[in-house]
């Protein structure tokens, strides 16, 4: 956990040097389920190592914080996400419903969202979910009672990506309006990525049917957080300094290295195979194994292919070639007419498409 800590510490200043004062994560949502698509961000299925892995990186981000609660110097907010239980969805369904027992959902789902907050992260992210049959970003129970009462949060409570307006699909909000009042009354201080609050909250409390103190009350804990982070007193906090702009440093190359090699796990190593020996012939069989398209879900985000190593190519490292086998094996398509403008997009992008190695989808279209 130390060293997951000091990993988050780099990622918090390669931010801080880029003008990046708040960052969405950690992820805290455990999963038991393999059917759910983002089981590859979780950190896992334990509810203790959920714990620990969120005070690392909160610590990491944030850095030791004064008494006036100010963030240092090359450190960044944390938020924690997504709250909660949105790795429970039944039968692994995205943005379903969680039917879940208080007890389970206390004993096992709330207390690595719980450890982080008390490690003092200073936003946290509402769920696409369902819990119990409520939206968790209109579920005044859960936001309220649970994250401000109880657990006592006084930070920054932001909407996922568009997901107050998704109260109405969800079936729990008639319209954008109705929308808007449920997630203010719920407790979530600022809207991503629509203009929900931004069209509907006026009238709203020109109308009466929404207390301006809850309207307050979201203003003031997002101003708290921008003093807390020192943009009053400087705008272009991290941008202003001469040694901005720095990524992929070989420091921070060579501690990403280490914290991938020791969060290896290897259940069984059968008849002693591995390590293989240098002299062994290897067949790498499978449309990846030449592609350079392995950053994973998030990361091909802002990375370039262009900076990893392909399975074959990291054999080929340590191995002679003359031992190094490989084929392309069954491409899944036949062809990419089903991507529709996706093909033409990635095709500019990456060349000619000839596989499913180059195909990468990062959101849907």
């Amino acid at each position: 956990f130390e060293l997951i800590e000091e990993c988050a510490a780099i990622a918090a200043k390669e931010s801080y040097q880029n003008g990046l004062h708040v960052l969405f994560s950690p992820m805290l949502d455990l999963v038991r389920d393999p059917r759910w698509g983002r089981v590859m961000e979780s950190p896992g299925e334990d509810a203790y190592l959920v714990s620990e892995f969120g005070k690392s990186i909160v610590r990491g981000y944030q850095g030791i914080i004064d008494e006036e609660e100010n963030i240092p110097k090359d450190r960044v907010a944390a938020c924690i996400k997504h709250f909660a239980a949105y790795g429970a969805p039944e039968a692994g369904r995205e943005y379903a419903n969680v039917d879940i027992s208080e007890l389970n959902f206390r004993q096992n789902y709330l207390p690595g969202y719980e450890a982080a907050l008390k490690a003092n992260a200073k936003l946290v992210m509402t769920a696409f979910n369902l819990l119990n049959g409520i939206p968790c970003t209109g579920n005044k129970w859960l936001n309220r009672k649970i994250l401000r009462e109880e657990i006592g949060f006084n930070g920054v409570l932001v909407s996922d990506h568009a997901a107050i307006e998704e109260l109405i699909p969800h079936g729990y909000a008639k319209d954008k309006r109705e929308a808007a009042r449920l997630a203010m009354e719920a407790g979530v201080d600022f809207d991503m990525m629509t203009s929900t609050y931004a069209n509907e909250i006026t009238g709203l409390i020109e109308s009466g049917e929404l207390d301006i103190k809850l309207l307050d009350e979201a203003v003031w804990r997002i101003l708290m957080l921008k003093n807390q982070l020192g943009l009053f007193e400087n705008p272009y906090r991290g941008l202003d300094e001469e040694d901005t702009g720095v990524f992929l440093t070989d420091y921070a190359k060579e501690k990403a290295i280490e914290l991938v090699e020791k969060s290896v796990v290897l259940l069984k190593n059968s008849n002693n195979t591995l390590p293989i020996n240098k002299d062994k012939k290897v067949a790498v069989i499978g449309p990846y194994g030449n592609s350079k398209f392995t950053l994973g879900f998030w990361g091909s985000v802002s990375g370039s292919p262009l900076d990893t190593i392909t399975l074959k190519e990291g054999l080929n490292r340590y191995f002679n070639s003359e031992n190094i086998k490989y084929s392309k094996g069954y491409n899944l398509f036949d062809d990419y007419e089903v991507f529709g403008g996706l093909k033409d997009v990635v095709s500019k992008l990456n060349g000619p498409i000839e596989d499913l190695s180059l195909i990468h989808i990062s959101e849907p279209t």
